[in-house]
């Protein structure tokens, strides 16, 4: 009696150990299936890049844009690096003294007022001479890359530089393959 005991439970253990490690598997295949499934919306998501974001201002009003205005957008979210937004500021700076468009800084924050301000608030002593700031409570920009992204809207079409494209010759200039992208855009008509 006490061997047939001793084997339904040495059965029982023995079962449920398979059946953990069959849990522990599908858990796994779940959630290999979820992150394809999450990285081929975030690839989706990237052709059309603001038809889902909304940017705000200090009071929590849309930010609205004109269609025949051009606009250069700076994009932080919390990774972010000082010395870069120093450099986007230096040439920014540069580039209005030679061509007009209206310049913006926008932070990802969550919905809290307070959150909002602070962020517009740390923009403002981050990124002085800026024409307007606000915020995004979009998620897309506040991935796990850092931050500034710059985004260039002219005759409504959209064009945006990611921070490894903005830095890729260094972190101590813009690099000259995104500065002749953006002056070619900002001379045409």
């Amino acid at each position: 009696m006490k061997t047939t005991k001793t084997n339904s439970i040495r059965t029982m253990i023995r079962n449920l150990l398979f059946g953990f490690r069959k849990l522990k598997f599908n858990s796994i295949l779940l959630v290999v299936f979820a992150l394809s499934l999450g990285a081929s919306y975030r690839q989706s998501k990237g052709s059309n890049i603001l038809e889902d974001t909304s940017f705000y201002s200090k009071e929590n009003c849309p930010i609205k844009f004109s269609r025949d205005s051009t606009y250069l957008i700076v994009i932080k979210n919390n990774k972010s690096c000082l010395n870069c937004f120093t450099v986007v500021s230096a040439y920014i700076t540069l580039l209005k003294d030679q061509f007009n468009f209206e310049s913006f800084v926008i932070s990802f924050s969550d919905s809290t007022a307070l959150s909002r301000k602070r962020n517009i608030y740390e923009s403002k002593t981050i990124l002085p001479n800026f024409d307007a700031y606000g915020v995004t409570y979009s998620h897309f920009w506040n991935e796990s890359s850092p931050t500034p992204e710059l985004l260039l809207i002219k005759a409504n079409k959209k064009h945006v530089f990611s921070y490894s494209e903005v830095f890729a010759d260094g972190f101590d200039i813009i690099s000259i393959n995104v500065q002749q992208k953006i002056e070619s855009i900002l001379k045409t008509e």
